[in-house]
């Protein structure tokens, strides 16, 4: 089974999501995260680049570690066509008018309401992660 988790940017939701996701399976199968755009609030393009060299992600590293994941070297990817070609489910926690044509109206997909952390605090960031981690142990 091939997962693929996608937020907006892959500097939050997507990548808790992947790292919850893999350390619940014991890497049994493939996931990987992308977000749908590669640009930071400030209009800056972040594909390629490590999460810890992000300020804004200071949270989502600091809350995963906690729980005994390491992101801090993860890589801000941006979602294309042959990664959804590729997976088998994918979850989606951006809102559908924001997604690109190529995965609208795609069987795989499924929508997770998880409000985007960036910018929140600490706590809002723990939040997400354990809502995250709950839906992917129902799932």
């Amino acid at each position: 089974m091939n997962v693929l988790f996608v937020c907006k940017s892959n500097v939050g939701r997507s990548q808790m999501a992947e790292a919850i996701f893999r350390q619940l399976t014991k890497g049994k199968y493939f996931v990987q995260s992308a977000g749908v755009e590669s640009l930071g609030n400030d209009g800056k393009n972040l594909e390629g680049m490590l999460l810890k060299d992000r300020e804004s992600s200071k949270y989502v590293i600091e809350c995963l570690k906690e729980i005994g994941i390491d992101v801090s070297n993860n890589i801000i990817k941006k979602l294309t066509p042959e990664m959804v070609e590729n997976s088998d489910i994918i979850f989606v926690m951006v809102k559908s008018d924001t997604i690109p044509e190529f995965l609208k109206e795609n069987d795989k997909v499924a929508y997770w309401n998880i409000e985007d952390p960036d910018g929140q605090t600490l706590e809002n960031h723990r939040q997400t992660r354990d809502k995250i981690k709950n839906m992917i142990k129902n799932f």
